[in-house]
């Protein structure tokens, strides 16, 4: 009977530690799938619920959320990608990381997203440049068309005085006719 008293204490001790000990584990090798599983329309609730994590004064504070939050704001299924927010999340659970156990995984998407987000704001400033430079040419454009319709103005007018003339030729050629 002491025994099996003994063994089932034992068993039920190390069961009790065994799952705290894979917890971890399961939970960092099984994120990726359960986001690849997560079907876009679940993203916006998803980043709710790990946003909610992420209060540091909070006791369920978890700076895993940070790392969570940026596969999801960057993930190639999400509909709302948001590489800055990405990058933010990123850092942040960096910041909670000793440099000596940041994984390969975790470094390569901090330089991506850092280079996607500097991409980005090249890409804006371009964009901006090039908007400046389209109003300029749109308001050129505009001084252009407002001097056509000036011109085209001038020509009617000029038409419509060549008929009089016209109109005033044939008008005296008849009179100088009719004294002859």
């Amino acid at each position: 009977m002491k025994f099996n008293l003994m063994a089932g204490i034992s068993l039920i001790i190390s069961l009790s530690f065994f799952p705290a000990g894979c917890a971890p584990v399961v939970l960092k090798n099984s994120y990726g799938n359960y986001y690849a599983r997560l079907a876009s329309d679940r993203y916006e609730g998803e980043i709710n619920r790990l946003t909610a994590l992420t209060d540091e004064k909070s006791p369920t504070f978890r700076p895993d959320s940070y790392l969570y939050l940026s596969f999801l704001y960057s993930s190639y299924n999400n509909p709302k990608k948001d590489y800055a927010m990405a990058l933010k999340a990123m850092e942040r659970y960096i910041s909670f990381v000793p440099a000596g156990s940041r994984s390969f995984e975790v470094q390569n998407l901090l330089i991506l997203l850092r280079e996607i987000n500097g991409a980005k704001a090249e890409g804006l400033e371009q964009i901006k440049i090039e908007k400046v430079n389209l109003k300029s040419k749109d308001e050129a454009l505009a001084k252009k068309e407002g001097k056509i319709k000036a011109l085209e103005e001038t020509i009617n007018q000029l038409n419509e005085t060549i008929d009089k003339l016209k109109n005033l030729d044939m008008e005296l050629e008849k009179k100088r006719k009719s004294f002859r």
